[in-house]
């Protein structure tokens, strides 16, 4: 079928396009007559608004604010450096409408970093704000923007306690539980394993190890989780943590990163110890991590690693920022509240062709 476009609606209705324009957007200078006509043909022949086009017509501007941490020179903030490159997509794509986005960087996931750029917003210097969440225990800093007219949508990581407007992102519980299963069965359903997280405060860390430790405990109950610790996502935390973990535990069969910074500390210190002739053969430890790296491909490529989760950190923040300004150009509210980006498992088989 064709468009319905108001050129349509004029040739059917024998009427000027500036006619039917003032007709459907309730401008003046039309007759009511004439008006009815040309509501009744456009109904009649199905036509729907580009309401997103009609932005190009206003003279009212928009701007974004993004806050998201900061790409820094260390390999494990990679992640954020691939989720700018789809905030920028989206940016790039949005020029032509008359909406600008700015990134506000922050440090990490630290909910005291995220509370001093989201306090430091006045309502007139953003239209609406798209932001990687640490926690909710940034939900005040939130609801006061919210309450200031200032909708805010989250993405990658949520603040579900707030009244955001909606997220973008993984279910971490569930792919947590993805985790667990698939170790249990790495695992044949027995051994002892390890979990390495980056903050054991409530968030998307703590959703993915409880998603991963519930799989585990109502699946496999011969397989016992024997240590648990926090590397506050610094590599090198994480790097001396997993010598710790790994000499306080001779007997360990798995471990599971549930961030960036943990599966690289662990496939360099394995790896370190694979070479030197431990867990090797039957001793090989089972590792299943999250965010795939240059480094992590590699270590895929080598056998440290058996799967590591992939959240499409590009995707994130593309859609974040492009569902956000929907919702300012044509009042849109979505029906849900949560977009779920589905996780890729990466293994050594598909590591070539996974992005």
């Amino acid at each position: 079928m064709n468009k319905v476009t108001i050129e349509t609606i004029a040739r059917e209705a024998n009427v000027s396009v500036g006619t039917v324009d003032r007709a459907l957007h309730g401008r003046e200078r039309i007759k009511p007559e004439t008006k009815q006509k040309i509501l009744k043909t456009a109904q009649r022949l199905g036509y729907q608004p580009n309401k997103i086009a009609s932005a190009l017509g206003r003279q009212k501007k928009y701007r974004i604010g993004v806050i998201m941490p900061q790409d820094l020179p260390q390999e494990p903030l990679f992640f954020f450096g691939n989720v700018a490159e789809g905030v920028k997509e989206a940016r790039d794509e949005l020029v032509d409408y008359g909406v600008e986005v700015e990134i506000l960087p922050c440090e990490t996931f630290d909910a005291r970093s995220q509370s001093r750029v989201l306090d430091a917003i006045r309502p007139e210097d953003f239209d609406g704000l798209a932001m990687m969440a640490g926690s909710d225990a940034i939900a005040g800093s939130i609801d006061r923007l919210v309450d200031q007219g200032v909708p805010v949508v989250t993405f990658n990581s949520d603040a579900s306690a707030s009244r955001r407007l909606f997220f973008v992102g993984e279910n971490t519980y569930n792919s947590g539980r993805m985790a667990g299963t698939l170790m249990g069965r790495l695992l044949g359903g027995r051994g002892k394993v390890a979990t390495f997280v980056s903050f054991f405060n409530p968030g998307y860390s703590m959703n993915r190890r409880d998603g991963f430790c519930d799989a585990l405990r109502e699946g496999f109950p011969d397989i016992e989780v024997v240590d648990e610790r926090q590397h506050f996502d610094d590599l090198e935390t994480a790097r001396r943590l997993v010598h710790k973990m790994l000499q306080a535990n001779p007997d360990l069969n798995g471990i599971f990163s549930n961030t960036g910074a943990g599966t690289l500390a662990l496939g360099e210190v394995v790896g370190e110890y694979v070479k030197s002739g431990q867990y090797a053969g039957d001793k090989r430890l089972v590792l299943v991590g999250y965010d795939v790296t240059e480094k992590v491909e590699q270590y895929l490529k080598d056998g440290l690693f058996d799967m590591v989760f992939d959240q499409e950190p590009r995707l994130q923040g593309y859609y974040g920022v492009k569902l956000l300004a929907k919702h300012l150009l044509e009042h849109w509210t979505p029906e849900i509240d949560e977009f779920e980006i589905r996780v890729k498992i990466v293994i050594r088989e598909n590591v070539q062709t996974h992005s």
